[in-house]
């Protein structure tokens, strides 16, 4: 004879199955929408990259010159780095990734190593300035933070070469949804955060801010994915960088509640309005 399960039993039982019917979305915070996550504050609707282009055209924004940017560069102090293991220290590594040393830590922060930002490796676009260190000289790295999903912040490639490094690899830090996509090319260790949360590394607090901003990888995965900057406080400094940053009170409500910063890290690029 078959008995059937108190109620008691099948909630429990559907609440660790991760079975959504249960949820209340009284309960949800408000930047987790039915169909995905959305930004604190309401903002003008994203335009296309084709407008975005013609209103450049149209305001006369400077293209290349002929024969391309000439931008002054210089390799990185590689030997300085891996022998470093106290001193706070920055490197840009080009775009919105940075290698940071801090609390005895390496960071890597958004790490995009490849030719080009881009689903191809044939087209899209493509690094203007040399890396001033590859992959195979960066110093032992602990933690790698990214910020979103974009292409230009998320490398499949670089993120299958940190996960091969010995000892199975960095630990990964990412926004909610990104945990998977990791794993599925080789990081070992990954844990996803939500806006506000922490995670304390060895005397290092990594906190992930909301930011604004969106997310996109695929035709079909809008939003789909958390974004935001990182705060990260250690060895009496406290250090943010902020993914990408649209204008917004999400600055002001990170002052207030993590600041303020020794030191600011905000990439600046396709920007609205100018």
């Amino acid at each position: 004879m078959t008995r059937p399960l108190p109620r008691l039993a099948i909630l429990v039982f559907c609440a660790l199955c991760g079975f959504p019917g249960f949820l209340d979305a009284a309960d949800m915070p408000a930047h987790h929408g039915p169909d995905g996550f959305r930004n604190n504050y309401p903002h003008e609707a994203k335009h296309s990259f084709w407008l975005w282009k013609w209103e450049q055209w149209r305001e006369g924004v400077p293209g290349p010159p002929p024969g391309g940017w000439q931008i002054p560069h210089q390799k990185a102090d590689v030997a300085a780095l891996t022998a470093n293991r106290s001193k706070p220290t920055v490197t840009w590594i080009g775009h919105s990734a940075f290698l940071l040393q801090l609390a005895g830590m390496n960071v890597l922060i958004d790490p995009q190593f490849s030719e080009r930002a881009s689903p191809v490796a044939f087209a899209g676009p493509k690094r203007i300035v040399p890396l001033p260190l590859g992959l195979d000289e960066l110093p032992r790295i602990d933690v790698v933070v990214t910020s979103h999903n974009h292409y230009d912040h998320l490398d499949v490639a670089t993120v299958e070469a940190l996960a091969r490094r010995t000892g199975g690899g960095p630990l990964f830090l990412v926004p909610l949804g990104l945990a998977g996509w990791m794993r599925e090319r080789g990081a070992q260790r990954v844990e996803e955060l939500d806006w506000w949360q922490s995670r304390v590394v060895e005397g290092l607090r990594f906190t992930l801010v909301p930011v604004q901003h969106w997310s996109k990888r695929t035709l079909w995965d809008t939003n789909r994915t958390l974004w935001g900057g990182w705060a990260m406080q250690g060895a009496g400094l406290n250090v943010i960088h902020a993914g990408d940053l649209g204008f917004s009170q999400d600055a002001r409500d990170i002052g207030e509640r993590l600041g303020p910063f020794d030191l600011a890290l905000i990439p600046i690029g396709a920007y609205a309005p100018r």
